[in-house]
């Protein structure tokens, strides 16, 4: 490695001492002086150029929420000496200070920009020679409210199908369950819930997150205005359970007793809910549908399933009974 840096430094100094090299450096030389010349007598010349000047609202109190959303910036035509532009920009975003204390409307809760008052902002910005030739926003009209925001639930507006061999397992839960409301009285008395926009989402087969925006509502702002919604999913798993049978339709002085009293079902529940005991599964025997003589097999029938069981099965279609009298 020390042979192969001195064999470097030897040729180098071979090039350093060669006329060659001392005329490629002294016409680098007058290069960067030209185009130095060229750089100064370009700046003096008028030149129109376009800035996205931010918007930056200062001094507002802790008690005001704007309601109006403020612009994150306009689009402002310049026309100036390359001087001027290079000194009052630089190589930063140009940024609009407003003065909340002098352009807010308190009795009316707006603050308030005319053009001329903008046009007078950005000369102040870019400098009192620079000439605006256009802007995308005229003028500025936004509302505001000093009053403490109204606190509503957030109702979840969904539609949740889960794939094959899994279910949707509960409700959605939300990062945050209830929002801020701001505005004048007159409309927040007529809000008591807020809605998301609509989340449909098919064939889910993993709980999943969804970042939704809160439904806009007309004239007034909402803190936050995006919910963390979370749409839980399960696979199914099946499970065996006896149930008892009840027979029906007995005529009064009779009873029938049967062999066994229970029958076998099957069924899909949420791995979560595998083991909850289950209640809610009503199994029947009509006594009408029995056949003839005093004992037998009386078929049996499924009459109510609760909804967290999923395609359940009787697996017994019938038990033997004895009538007593």
């Amino acid at each position: 490695m020390k042979d192969r840096i001195k064999v470097f430094a030897e040729r180098w100094k071979r090039v350093k001492s060669t006329s060659r090299f001392r005329n490629f450096l002294l016409y680098a030389v007058f290069v960067a002086i030209a185009a130095l010349f060229w750089f100064v007598l370009a700046l003096n010349d008028n030149v129109q150029r376009s800035f996205d000047v931010g918007i930056r609202i200062s001094g507002v109190p802790d008690s005001v929420t704007f309601i109006s959303d403020i612009p994150d910036k306009i689009h402002v035509s310049v026309r100036d000496k390359g001087t001027g532009l290079l000194r009052s920009t630089g190589f930063r975003k140009p940024v609009m200070d407003i003065s909340f204390k002098e352009y807010a409307d308190m009795p009316e809760s707006q603050l308030r920009v005319s053009r001329n008052e903008m046009t007078s902002l950005l000369r102040k910005l870019f400098g009192s020679s620079a000439q605006i030739s256009a802007l995308s926003t005229d003028s500025l009209l936004l509302s505001f409210t000093d009053l403490p925001g109204k606190r509503v639930p957030v109702v979840v507006d969904a539609e949740i199908k889960a794939a094959s061999g899994y279910v949707v397992s509960g409700k959605a839960r939300l990062s945050q369950s209830y929002t801020r409301v701001y505005g004048p009285p007159s409309i927040l008395d007529t809000i008591t819930r807020v809605y998301t926009d609509r989340i449909v989402r098919r064939d889910l087969s993993e709980t999943t997150n969804v970042d939704a925006s809160l439904r806009p509502v007309a004239g007034v702002r909402l803190i936050p205005a995006r919910i963390k919604v979370t749409l839980p999913v399960e696979p199914l798993v099946i499970k065996h359970a006896n149930v008892g049978v009840d027979v029906v339709n007995v005529p009064e002085g009779s009873s029938v007793l049967l062999f066994p009293q229970k029958a076998e079902v099957s069924y899909y529940v949420p791995m979560s809910k595998f083991n909850d005991a289950q209640t809610g599964i009503e199994i029947v025997a009509d006594y009408a549908s029995r056949g003839f003589g005093i004992s037998g097999r009386i078929p049996v029938k499924v009459r109510r399933v609760p909804q967290q069981c999923v395609n359940l099965s009787l697996l017994t279609d019938s038990l033997e009974y004895t009538v007593i009298r």
